[in-house]
């Protein structure tokens, strides 16, 4: 990791090597060390390029397109088309804590979608026969903001798209092309979703 190099077995030579290595884990590896679970000379070789991804129930705003983006995709998948969530079964979703993340919410696209009559409405009747288990509970109070009384989920969706351009603009000081760039838009699809949105930017460099 350190050196870019790898001996192989049974050999003394060493031979570079130019990859990128990715590690992935839901554990706390601060934790972990101290446990003594994970060596220290290990930790210290990746730590600063460690990023931190906050769970699904942290950030919500992200639950409306992943939403869409899985049901269609199953939709494709196994080619039986639905008329998407109703307005109760897409609060009901939104408000879930997911415990396992965008894989649980997938496989939940999944089932919705198997069981769907084709051309129907997924609802909260459909949910309460794949997975009732995301009907009991306490709703995630984080995303009561994100869900204000009789929003569509196209509108949640538009809100999303909003927030996420704004916070995209503030971070780069109101650079069009550098925050086009990093949500990785092309310059005709960016100002066409800003002018969709009603952004103005004041004139930053595009």
């Amino acid at each position: 990791l350190e050196n870019h190099t790898v001996t192989p077995v049974g050999q003394t030579r060493e031979h570079e090597v130019d990859v990128a290595v990715v590690l992935a884990t839901n554990r706390d590896l601060d934790q972990a060390v101290r446990d003594g679970a994970l060596r220290t000379d290990f930790y210290d070789r990746f730590r600063t390029l460690a990023i931190r991804l906050l769970p699904l129930r942290e950030r919500p705003w992200d639950i409306p397109p992943l939403l869409e983006h899985y049901r269609r995709h199953h939709e494709r998948k196994h080619r039986k088309p639905t008329l998407g969530f109703t307005r109760e079964a897409f609060r009901t979703l939104v408000f879930h804590d997911w415990p396992g993340n965008v894989r649980d919410l997938a496989r939940a696209c999944s089932l919705f979608v198997i069981h769907a009559q084709p051309g129907a409405w997924i609802d909260r009747e459909l949910i309460a026969r794949c997975l009732p288990e995301l009907l009991s509970g306490e709703p995630n109070s984080k995303a009561g903001p994100l869900l204000a009384e009789g929003i569509s989920m196209s509108e949640a969706v538009e809100a999303f798209e909003r927030e996420l351009i704004l916070s995209r603009l503030e971070r780069h000081g109101g650079n069009v092309r550098a925050a086009r760039e990093s949500l990785g838009l092309t310059k005709t699809t960016f100002h066409r979703t800003m002018k969709r949105l009603g952004i103005e930017t004041g004139g930053g460099q595009d």
